[in-house]
């Protein structure tokens, strides 16, 4: 931004083409170039609070996206220790949405968005994975560990083991040494 006083109209033109605010020429009468510093100061007065605004809005905008991506993480991790300490009982979404005062759409996107599946997919791909993690201490039953990992069917149990390691509970456990 730039006021130029000048005594030629060569130097005015200039001043122009440079994207001056304003000019003066020479001799300067006190209450036009009152008036010139006036509108320049109220210029760069505007500039400045819009430079501001940008600015604030800039910051308040990446701290709002901030804090989700905080609160994004705060809710999946609370609901993972939550599904991991609770294997054995019944989990569903609405429950564990509820849990983390989120509704189960957004606990379903978050999740989604963190480990790339869903809550639904996430809870007996963990309960597999510790059965498997069980079935390897041979003083355990195929029901105790079906028990501990939440499944109180031992039919369904056996049936979803299979679909995840290929085997039944207890060829698992008989191949494990």
């Amino acid at each position: 931004m730039r006021l130029l006083i000048v005594d030629d109209e060569y130097f005015a033109r200039q001043a122009v083409r440079l994207k001056c605010l304003d000019y003066i020429l020479k001799p300067v009468r006190y209450d036009f170039f009152t008036e010139v510093l006036t509108k320049t100061m109220e210029t760069v007065e505007e500039k400045h609070r819009q430079s501001t605004l940008e600015n604030y809005g800039k910051i308040y905008v990446e701290n709002i996206a901030q804090s989700r991506r905080e609160e994004t993480i705060d809710v999946v991790d609370k609901v993972v220790e939550y599904i991991e300490r609770h294997l054995s009982e019944e989990l569903s979404v609405r429950q564990l949405a509820n849990l983390a005062y989120v509704s189960p759409d957004h606990l379903t996107r978050s999740f989604k968005k963190r480990f790339q599946q869903t809550v639904s997919d996430y809870i007996p791909r963990k309960r597999m994975t510790l059965a498997g993690e069980l079935l390897c201490d041979r003083k355990l039953t195929v029901t105790m560990v079906s028990d501990c990992v939440g499944f109180g069917n031992y039919s369904y149990f056996t049936e979803q083991f299979k679909k995840y390691y290929g085997m039944t509970p207890r060829e698992y456990q008989n191949s494990v040494k």
